[in-house]
């Protein structure tokens, strides 16, 4: 009773008994302007960086036969890419993390995930554009990251999960010189 009195759901008189407000649940409404500078990326990447790292912990704890086979197939997909096409190379990254994600069983995981794809995805593209490797070894760095992530979760590690998806955050994209000098700003500032 007190919850809902504190979110104003209900209003109590002495005598009179308690009553339901009219007042809407509140949503969250959660928004990303347009990531333009390497300094927004990086806050994006710290944040997807947290909610990944828990989304593996949990789906290791949480993952169904179904959850573990979409995964699995996420990772698949990856692994068989044969085109040198960033955004495609990106967007399979990405489904394979929206795939962890949803075996969570935490439907806010992977609403979180795709409100910030366009921002996500930005981030995932710098990764492999940058990639100074041959496109074979990276992505045989990606498929092995990949490997250990599905591997945690498959015997449902949430500890090892969520090591190895810091592992695979370490390979992360560094400033380009035409968005590095916007920037801005002092981390102090914040």
């Amino acid at each position: 009773m007190t919850s809902l009195k504190v979110a104003g759901r209900v209003i109590t008189r002495q005598g009179a008994g308690a009553y339901v407000t009219e007042k809407d649940a509140k949503s969250l409404h959660f928004e990303i302007n347009r990531i333009d500078d390497i300094r927004s990326a990086m806050q994006i990447l710290e944040l997807r960086l947290g909610v990944e790292m828990q989304s593996a912990a949990l789906a290791a704890q949480r993952r169904t036969p179904e959850a573990l086979a979409e995964i699995a197939r996420a990772f698949d997909h990856i692994e068989n890419l044969d085109k040198n096409d960033a955004e495609v190379e990106a967007r399979a990254d990405f489904e394979f993390h929206l795939a962890i994600a949803k075996a969570t069983r935490n439907p806010h995981f992977p609403r979180f995930l795709e409100a910030v794809m366009g921002e996500i995805n930005f981030d995932l593209v710098l990764k492999h554009r940058q990639s100074g490797r041959s496109y074979n070894a990276y992505l045989k760095k990606i498929n092995k990251e990949h490997a250990a992530i599905l591997a945690a979760i498959t015997q449902g590690d949430s500890k090892a999960a969520r090591q190895a998806l810091v592992a695979q955050s370490e390979r992360k994209p560094k400033p380009l010189p035409c968005l590095a000098g916007r920037a801005g700003g002092n981390e102090a500032d914040d």
